[in-house]
């Protein structure tokens, strides 16, 4: 990945909102399954697919509109 595109990547995930950014995080980085991060979020799983979804694609659209 280069450095531009890492850069727009890192600023778009601090737009997301708190809740999306977490569960993002957990899922992406740290490899937790909807089932954890709902558990230790006491979120329901249906709240984290939904996060899960919105936020890759408000990254995915971010990232369209900079190429």
């Amino acid at each position: 990945r280069s450095s531009a595109a890492s850069d727009v990547y890192k600023r778009q995930l601090q737009m997301l909102s708190d809740q999306r950014r977490k569960v993002y995080v957990l899922n992406r980085f740290q490899d937790k399954s909807v089932s954890e991060i709902s558990m230790s979020l006491n979120i329901s799983h249906r709240t984290v697919e939904n996060h899960l979804f919105a936020s890759r694609k408000e990254i995915r659209e971010f990232i369209k509109q900079c190429i």
